[in-house]
């Protein structure tokens, strides 16, 4: 069984889990102490329905969201722009992220 971590959590130290796992959500709207999950996604009880999620996101209501190489991307790109993010900085680099599919570009 995995932990269960707050997004926050998983957004200061992507570089600790497996960029080949995924992270899973709760329902939107995310906050920074929203409940997560890393997982492979490729570990899928529905072997037909390759889109499918894991079973352990699953019995807690978790939701695809990203692959753990992206959110990792994310976070570099911010860290290119500020040495050290505050966790307010960073969270809102995933929304950026999440809601146009673009890296976030910060006036410093």
């Amino acid at each position: 069984m995995s932990s269960i971590y707050t997004l926050i959590e998983i957004l200061r130290s992507t570089q600790k889990f497996d960029l080949d796992n995924a992270l899973y959500l709760e329902r939107k709207p995310w906050s920074a102490s929203s409940q997560a999950l890393v997982l492979d996604p490729d570990d899928v009880e529905e072997a037909l329905d390759p889109d499918s999620d894991p079973k352990e996101a699953k019995d807690f209501g978790m939701k695809y969201a990203i692959m753990m190489q992206d959110l990792d991307d994310i976070c570099e790109n911010l860290k290119s722009q500020v040495s050290s993010p505050t966790d307010d900085q960073i969270f809102q680099a995933f929304i950026y992220y999440m809601e146009n599919d673009a890296f976030i570009k910060l006036r410093v």
